[in-house]
């Protein structure tokens, strides 16, 4: 079977069974696209395994010919999918730390935009960044989620996955009056360590009241959703009027992808549900009420890159990928990636999108 998404092979039917270790009970089958319920598709990926975290099981990969999205089917249904994350490192610490010229750089530009209180820091690292190529600062926005300094009262925010909670710890220190929402159980202790807010378990069972949040951020969730149009329904409901989601997800329309192919590091089967482009996102967004507008990454494509080519080298976990990464990872070359996904973003490695809800 040709693998390449250009030219798959459109399918009126899934290929055989093959998910070892997934009982047909534990499996959804589709049918259909989650993300518009088109029944017209074609298969890109057939018996994808899991390379990073060892989940047992073989999965197919379609992508929808209406509007383009990446979907498993059949995939772990929502009553068995913890399984597929027993080995899955979800909460992995964002370091903004470290002692040397370049850390204080980093930390005066995040302390005097965002408001954040991070050390060593120096003055001038504010201005500093804006004379350097634009997805270096570009990169420290998005580690900020793009969220200026909340205004009065205006500073509820909900982090939906909020891991480890070191992105709540460094909002409310700028300000911000932080819960979180975290679907795994294992980051129970990490929050309870720092004394934050934070609900553990399913989104629809969650206490949150009609219209509690300024702002709900959600980095690298959504394509781990079952129903996305649930979901993002349900956090609309929990939004202030003029509040915003602002959402970062894999772009299954990007020139990494299409050079990597069942390579490309974010794949990640099955944890991965449903894969977006810009254009089905953005569509998605509008449905639910929201004006979209897409936001800059920074610099990614460098570390995406590299971390697909130990994948496509023969690393066969997790741990091993990101150990050739620091190793071999070209930071030039990869600078001169991220400058031509900053001109043409449509075909960067991630979606970062804010949605805005009407007043």
């Amino acid at each position: 079977m040709n693998n390449d998404p250009s030219v798959a092979n459109k399918c009126q039917e899934s290929p055989a069974h093959d998910i070892d270790g997934w009982p047909d009970e534990d499996l959804e089958f589709l049918g259909t696209c989650p993300v518009c319920n088109s029944e017209r598709r074609e298969l890109v990926y057939n018996a994808l395994k899991d390379r990073l975290f060892d989940c047992p099981g073989q999965w197919h990969l379609y992508r929808c010919s209406s509007c383009a999205s990446g979907y498993i089917d059949p995939r772990p249904s929502r009553a068995t999918i913890g399984k597929a994350y027993e080995n899955y490192r979800t909460h992995q610490q964002e370091d903004a730390s470290g002692n040397n010229l370049k850390v204080a750089i980093r930390n005066g530009y995040l302390n005097r935009k965002f408001g954040y209180k991070l050390s060593p820091a120096v003055s001038c690292g504010y201005y500093a960044m804006y004379l350097l190529p634009p997805p270096l600062r570009l990169e420290w926005d998005y580690f900020a989620r793009h969220l200026p300094r909340p205004i009065g009262n205006s500073n509820r925010l909900l982090d939906v996955g909020s891991g480890d909670g070191s992105f709540l710890l460094r909002a409310q220190q700028a300000g911000w009056k932080v819960s979180g929402l975290e679907f795994d159980d294992n980051a129970a202790s990490c929050n309870e360590q720092l004394n934050l807010d934070v609900w553990i378990g399913d989104f629809l069972k969650a206490p949150y009241s009609p219209e509690s949040f300024d702002v709900i951020t959600l980095n690298q969730v959504i394509e781990h959703v079952h129903d996305p149009k649930e979901f993002l329904s349900r956090l609309v409901t929990w939004l202030k009027p003029g509040g915003i989601i602002w959402i970062g997800t894999p772009n299954f329309d990007s020139r990494s992808h299409s050079h990597f192919k069942k390579d490309w590091y974010s794949l990640h089967p099955p944890h991965h549900l449903i894969l977006f482009t810009r254009n089905n996102l953005e569509i998605l967004l509008k449905e639910q009420g929201l004006k979209p507008k897409f936001m800059p990454r920074g610099y990614f494509e460098a570390r995406l890159i590299s971390l697909s080519k130990a994948l496509q080298g023969g690393c066969v976990t997790d741990r091993k990928i990101r150990e050739r990464y620091r190793v071999h990872h070209n930071w030039i070359s990869g600078l001169f990636a991220d400058l031509r996904s900053w001109m043409q973003p449509g075909k960067g490695s991630e979606i970062v999108i804010v949605g805005q809800k009407p007043e």
